[in-house]
């Protein structure tokens, strides 16, 4: 795989490399007859591989060829149609090598009979065996991750992995944030055993009766998001279970409402749980903040039966879309009482991310074609205003001028969408631009320069986030390609490498650097996890499509039906659950 992989960062149009030889062997990929050029490359690649893991020092030669992508991808477009050629030639290349290293008395050159590249890519690079070694491989990274968490930081709301203690982002209190953020994790990976120990520990500790001032959006979508998810499952897999995971929602719902009762309906970014907005609360909130509540409060009225969450969502959304401008793009931050743009940089990354994503996401989840035309516009608007080459730049609402040429980590999420609604296109030209930075670096910075190809001052650190695997994941439901596959194992062999330490997996401060940083969020078990386990399981009945997963990584079944009000439900009477085991 990793020789796939690195092949495919050679296409034609990379610029001048640092080598002639490069350059020569770039050239000839492919080429019949030059079968012992390519192989000898590929020796020159791994001797480079080798020194740099022995030494600690000296730069992959595979890293300046990634940085031309970079700057090239900015100009113009990956020609689609001259990867997938390419991948046609590595195959055949990668299926020869392969059968001459197992067999000596074969010709390098004689080519093996498939039916196909793909059942080629599949038999000898990702079979069965090696994918079950991949999910053990990840089904350990959450345990020993989790288990860290439970060791040295519980009940706080996060793990520092670096001092192997914990903190509270969340208000003095916090309330064991890590925890509630996993819960579905376990049901994922298909350890039920966990997941019912995991649930019996919430209904035991957690509360939301705090004096604390909380973020409105991070708490809609990892606890709230959370404990429906978590609740869906239960009904299923717990047979003790009697809504008390909905109770808790329900709980946490009310203490999340307050936040939208402006003069827009859009929500203020901050609410105490215990008394409502803070008087000195300001009344700006980003465009993520204000519209990305739509599943949440929606699964939380269908389940319960009130309305009034799914109302409030609603209106959000709207009123943010009702304020675009005449490009129909939105902007950064808007004033929640007025309905006027402070911000007008429209873009794919920072505050606006899940905005987008949470248009189409609510038309899957709930069937309402008003999401659906909402999506459409904004889509169009988006690939009209803000695409360049394969990369999606911030830019004016107004005037579509760009702003700044600094890629956002956040905006990796975007490929993903695109392969939702079937742009695999346009998905792959930017997956493969996105990916490179992860070559170059071992993940993605949370600010990276276009323009001069260096790393955002501020924002030089990967602090474990689950963008760039989720797309990956995304793709590979949409395509099968085993392509995919191996980009997963690209991020997976980073964690395991660079980011693991002894108390849990530590964010990158600096990926150039490779210094750490004492910290180890919530959706790393959310998120960055799953969306690894999910891509290396192509059978999990969480790919069936039967449900939609919150910006979180929490899946909501799809169109989830009216219920009949919780209090009814509640009547028919509810056992105590035992307390939960020592684990």
């Amino acid at each position: 795989w990793k020789l796939v992989l690195l092949i495919l960062l050679l296409c034609e149009g990379c610029g001048t490399t640092a080598s002639e030889s490069v350059e020569h062997n770039v050239k000839i990929v492919g080429e019949p007859g030059k079968i012992s050029e390519i192989l000898h490359y590929y020796e020159l690649i791994n001797n480079a591989i080798l020194n740099q893991n022995q030494t600690g020092t000296g730069k992959d030669v595979r890293f300046e060829i990634g940085e031309r992508l970079i700057q090239n991808a900015v100009h113009e477009e990956i020609d689609a149609t001259k990867l997938a050629t390419m991948r046609r030639r590595i195959v055949e290349l990668a299926q020869r090598q392969s059968q001459a290293e197992g067999d000596p008395s074969v010709s390098k050159s004689a080519p093996r009979k498939r039916s196909n590249e793909e059942s080629i890519m599949q038999q000898e690079l990702f079979n069965d065996e090696n994918l079950k070694n991949l999910r053990e491989e990840v089904r350990e990274m959450f345990n020993f991750a989790f288990d860290k968490y439970m060791s040295h930081a519980y009940p706080y709301d996060e793990l520092k992995p670096l001092s192997c203690s914990g903190k509270n982002i969340f208000g003095p209190r916090g309330y064991a944030l890590t925890l509630l953020d996993a819960l579905d994790t376990f049901m994922v990976l298909g350890n039920v055993t966990g997941f019912d120990w995991a649930v019996r520990l919430v209904l035991r500790d957690v509360t939301f009766d705090v004096d604390a001032n909380v973020s409105v959006f991070e708490t809609n979508i990892r606890a709230l998001g959370g404990l429906l998810s978590a609740h869906y499952m239960a009904e299923e897999a717990l047979p003790w279970y009697r809504d008390e995971l909905l109770a808790l929602a329900m709980d946490l719902g009310r203490r999340l409402l307050p936040a939208f009762n402006t003069e827009t309906g859009i929500p203020y970014g901050t609410v105490n749980l215990r008394h409502g907005v803070p008087p000195e609360e300001t009344p700006v909130a980003s465009t993520a903040g204000g519209g990305t509540n739509m599943l949440e409060f929606a699964a939380l009225s269908r389940a319960t039966g009130d309305p009034a969450y799914e109302e409030a969502a609603r209106k959000a959304t709207v009123a943010i879309w009702e304020k675009r401008s005449a490009l129909n793009l939105v902007g950064n931050h808007i004033n929640i009482k007025t309905g006027a743009w402070t911000h007008q940089d429209a873009g794919l990354g920072t505050n606006i991310d899940s905005f987008y994503e949470y248009l189409i996401k609510a038309h899957l989840l709930i069937d309402d074609e008003a999401f659906l035309r909402m999506f459409w516009v904004s889509y169009q608007s988006i690939m009209q205003h803000l695409r360049r080459g394969s990369w999606y730049m911030d830019a004016n609402m107004h005037t579509g001028a760009v702003g700044w040429a600094v890629y956002s980590s956040l905006a990796s999420f975007w490929p993903g969408v695109q392969a939702m609604v079937g742009d695999i296109e346009s998905a792959t030209e930017s997956m493969y631009s996105i990916h490179s930075l992860w070559r170059k670096f071992g993940g993605i910075p949370e600010g990276f320069n276009l323009e001069t190809g260096a790393l955002h001052q501020g924002a030089e650190g990967y602090p474990l986030r689950p963008e760039t695997v989720e797309s990956v994941y995304y793709l590979h439901l949409a395509t099968g390609d085993p392509i995919w596959v191996s980009m997963g194992i690209d991020a997976l062999t980073s964690l395991q490498s660079v980011c693991r330490v002894p108390c849990g997996y530590a964010a990158s401060k600096n990926v150039q650097t490779r210094q750490l940083e004492d910290r180890m969020d919530s959706y790393f078990l959310a998120e960055t996890v799953k969306y690894l386990y999910l891509l290396f399981d192509p059978a999990n009945p969480y790919r069936r499509g039967r449900h939609v997963f919150n910006t979180e990584g929490h899946p909501l079944p799809v169109r989830p039906s009216l219920s009949k009000p919780y209090a009814q439900r509640a009547s028919a009477g509810r056992a105590t659950p035992p307390p939960p085991p020592p684990r």
